[in-house]
């Protein structure tokens, strides 16, 4: 009795490790006698034997590999949130960064179509904002942005840009032309004309021009000159600092400087207005006279003692390294050598200061 209460509750640990089984899984067994149902037992126990190799922990391994796909699904879905919200701050930055490069294109093309009106008159400037895949050289109007002074950029134009273009028109000059097509003073006007466009559009306390007017003819420089001055003129305008060998911008200046250099060392000096003319014409003066005397075939001119003082003197900020200085030096007394000669020098260079 006590065995067969054992293999009862044998078999009922058994059935309950299957886990649960359907209602209908009893239905046509309860008719049949006991040795049938022996024999049915040992028949499914033959089929069993059949597989080998069984992995009895794979119920396990499936309920653990379920949890830990639920979990990365619910990682996968925070991620997913995490990027779509990157996606749309970036998307907004983007929205914000084309509409601030627009805004301040308009801003910029606004002023230099004015300002190349006020400094080449006669003539028309205006930017070209060059779209993805355009040519900045020559963009096609479905490519590029064009902005005039009145209508800015149309609403419909594109978000993304690789370039401006400049494309200018100077009066008595034919067609209109980009920068590469410019003369070296046409493009400098071109860059004074964006610079001082800019400066309108964000201004700065002050500019710092290294001889701007070199490559410009009176004119020009005239029209730079009085711009200047306007700029200084307005209310909180900026202050511009200016090195220059052309009598227009020191016309216009408040104040003025000489520069000398003695042994590699620079000295300020304060000077006039009538003395800074004064020098631009000497040096106006020697070079006409170089540039006569070369052309007639007569070589390196000599060098007088007053054109040797100038050199020493200077004006702006460029000036004669000593190298150079002594070569003229030399030139100029021949008869002179070593300590003879530098004490000349010094007296010419005392003489000048």
């Amino acid at each position: 009795h006590n065995g067969l209460a054992a293999k009862r509750d044998e078999h009922l640990n058994a059935i309950r490790a299957l886990g649960s089984i359907p209602r209908d899984a009893g239905e046509g067994y309860d008719q049949l006698s006991s040795r049938a149902l022996l024999d049915k037992v040992d028949a499914v126990h033959r089929e069993l034997k059949q597989y080998k190799s069984v992995n009895r922990k794979a119920l396990d391994q499936y309920a653990s590999f379920h949890e830990q796909r639920a979990a990365l699904l619910d990682r996968k879905k925070t991620v997913d949130e995490g990027a779509a919200a990157i996606q749309d701050l970036m998307d907004r930055l983007d929205a914000k960064k084309a509409e601030a490069t627009e805004r301040t294109f308009r801003a910029v093309a606004k002023h230099f179509s004015t300002v190349f009106a006020e400094l080449v008159p006669g003539g028309a400037g205006h930017l070209v904002m060059v779209a993805d895949g355009a040519a900045a050289e020559d963009p096609s109007p479905d490519e590029a942005m064009e902005v005039d002074s009145e209508e800015g950029v149309p609403p419909s134009a594109p978000r993304k840009y690789t370039g401006v273009s400049i494309k200018v028109k100077f009066a008595g000059g034919g067609d209109t032309q980009t920068i590469q097509q410019l003369s070296g003073g046409q493009k400098t006007m071109v860059a004074l004309c964006l610079i001082f466009a800019i400066q309108r559009s964000d201004p700065a306390p002050f500019y710092l021009f290294d001889e701007i007017d070199a490559n410009l003819d009176a004119v020009h420089r005239d029209a730079v000159a009085r711009m200047v001055h306007r700029q200084t003129s307005a209310p909180d305008g900026p202050q511009f600092i200016t090195t220059t060998f052309r009598p227009e911008l020191v016309q216009c200046a408040e104040k003025h400087y000489g520069v000398t250099a003695r042994h590699k060392m620079s000295t300020i000096t304060p000077i006039t207005m009538d003395r800074a003319l004064a020098i631009i014409k000497e040096e106006q003066s020697v070079k006409q006279q170089r540039g006569s005397e070369r052309a007639g075939g007569n070589g390196r001119p000599g060098t007088t003692q007053d054109d040797l003082i100038y050199r020493v003197y200077g004006f702006g900020l460029g000036h004669m390294p000593d190298t150079m200085a002594h070569t003229e030096a030399r030139e100029h007394w021949p008869e002179l050598g070593g300590s003879a000669l530098t004490r000349r020098w010094d007296d010419v260079t005392h003489e000048a200061r």
